[in-house]
């Protein structure tokens, strides 16, 4: 199949909903999610532990087991090609070459009983059908390039040989190996410290600069997206409660979740002695109760905020948010703040 023209999104997701079977009953975890990435483009995906932003990755390349899950959507499509339609054969195909993903812990993403250097060379023998010599030679300029000193005498120890800072960019090797069009990068930097998280959101931009790539970047570090995505979907309970260009929703916040997120960004010229927080817990996602997920940790909710969900709401275009009252949702931040 051609590929898709490029002013058409290169993954187009339409109210996704991922479920999975409890012995308490349905789990809904993704709930209606809908967005679009273009070619070229980061979208950056924010939220707390638990929002949903893992499950929506490993959706989006149907790597979670069925069951217990079950995914349904009326649109997940990349370059025009149906992902839910797709059978196992052609979604092994696709995954590596098109759609990569860094995994959040390369500890668990990575095989214990393999050599590094094997594991990098394995997309590059199945999706560009290199010879095994070709492979290793491709797979030691990969580690070179990302980062990895001594590549050629190190490649052939064991994950467990390798720091996480090491680990995290052999990970980012593999996924690049065969130069896909889409990189699912899920928290990429959480378990590292703050020096090798810099360069390893440095590395992934230099990535993307050089082969055009477009990525979907995880985080729940503001700052990190602030830094680094051109669009920002906001997750909370599974949904997204807002979306928009990054600047204009770190300048004009439209949900009080995304509020209360930049709010809890620390500031240099600030003096305050606790920092702010999120009242409450997230809700229990096996007792989804009707309205707005956010209400009972909102400061400014009202009445109707329990009647229903909200529908998706333009507050300018390209700008979206699921709050019935986006004008509480003050502009409070400038990105320079953070960024």
């Amino acid at each position: 199949m051609n590929a898709a023209p490029p002013d058409i999104p290169l993954l187009v997701v339409e109210d996704l909903t991922v479920r999975f079977a409890a012995e308490s009953g349905s789990i809904v975890a993704n709930d209606r999610v809908s967005l679009a990435v273009r070619r070229g483009e980061t979208l950056g995906i924010v939220g707390e532990s638990g929002s949903g932003k893992s499950v929506l990755c490993r959706a989006i390349l149907r790597l979670l087991p069925s069951p217990p899950a079950t995914i349904t959507a009326t649109t997940l499509a990349f370059e025009g090609r149906d992902l839910l339609g797709l059978d196992e054969p052609s979604l092994c195909a696709m995954r590596g070459r098109d759609i990569a993903m860094v995994f959040q812990n390369p500890m668990t993403s990575l095989d214990p009983v393999q050599p590094i250097i094997s594991q990098v060379m394995e997309p590059l023998r199945l999706h560009r059908g290199f010879s095994r010599r070709a492979a290793r030679a491709a797979a030691i300029e990969l580690l070179d390039r990302v980062g990895i000193a001594s590549a050629s005498a190190r490649c052939d120890e064991y994950p467990h040989q390798w720091s996480g800072g090491m680990l995290q960019r052999a990970s980012i090797a593999m996924a690049m190996a065969a130069e896909p069009k889409l990189l699912l990068a899920d928290e990429p930097t959480t378990a590292l410290d703050v020096t090798i998280q810099d360069q390893i959101l440095a590395l992934l931009l230099d990535l993307q600069r050089e082969t055009g790539m477009a990525m979907v970047l995880v985080s729940h570090d503001m700052g990190v997206i602030a830094e680094s995505s051109d669009r920002l979907g906001v997750m909370y309970a599974g949904r997204l409660v807002e979306t928009g260009t990054t600047r204009e929703v770190f300048e004009g916040p439209a949900h009080p979740y995304s509020r209360g997120l930049l709010d809890s960004i620390p500031r240099a010229e600030e003096r305050v002695r606790r920092l702010r927080t999120i009242p409450g817990q997230p809700p229990d996602l096996s007792l989804r109760q009707p309205g707005c997920s956010f209400a009972p940790r909102c400061a400014v909710a009202s009445d109707d905020c329990s009647l229903g969900i909200p529908s998706p709401r333009a507050v300018a275009p390209g700008h979206t948010t699921l709050c019935r009252h986006p004008e509480r949702a003050a502009p409070m931040h400038r990105m320079e703040a953070v960024g």
